[in-house]
């Protein structure tokens, strides 16, 4: 509400994600190592470029480059107090990947797991399912935002555990 609704606490939030992640994002500088243990430069050669493309169109909507998606993330994170990234890899149904690499995110607000979605038969406490040591072992997510006006059912995908970053 705040951040919306009071230009003073939207701005200082945006001064905060401005330090925190900075205009160009936060790069990866690859360093694979060859079983000598140096880094292998002709594979950094070829990591580059994938890297450089593939942070054009990160996330599946191509609405975000890296560094606007990772300060979309830190602002969620910062506001709501945490965030969900779902990691697409490989072939994926009806997704096209924003480049070469077979990787795209989905950027998911918190608001996208339910809060009111319970079922102590099958451990799942707030949409996320666990395992008897409390580990999650999946995400369950609406399939379109609970906020959304075209939304007739509050239908949810079930999502592995290790494809989620929370």
């Amino acid at each position: 509400h705040l951040d919306r609704n009071h230009d003073i606490i939207s701005g200082g939030l945006s001064t905060v994600i401005q330090h925190m992640i900075g205009p160009s994002g936060i790069n990866v500088v690859p360093q694979p190592r060859n079983l000598e243990g140096n880094v292998d430069e002709a594979v950094v050669d070829q990591i580059i470029p994938l890297y450089a493309e593939w942070s054009k169109r990160p996330e599946v909507t191509w609405l975000h480059d890296w560094p606007s998606a990772q300060r979309l993330l830190a602002r969620t994170w910062l506001r709501d107090g945490e965030c969900f990234v779902s990691e697409l890899r490989g072939s994926v149904p009806y997704l096209e990947h924003g480049s070469a690499v077979p990787y795209s995110l989905e950027l998911l607000e918190p608001d996208l797991v339910p809060l009111d979605f319970n079922e102590s038969s099958r451990r799942i406490l707030q949409g996320i399912e666990r395992n008897t040591w409390g580990r999650p072992v999946a995400y369950h997510v609406f399939k379109q935002h609970p906020g959304d006006s075209m939304m007739y059912m509050a239908d949810t995908k079930r999502v592995p555990a290790d494809q989620i970053r929370h």
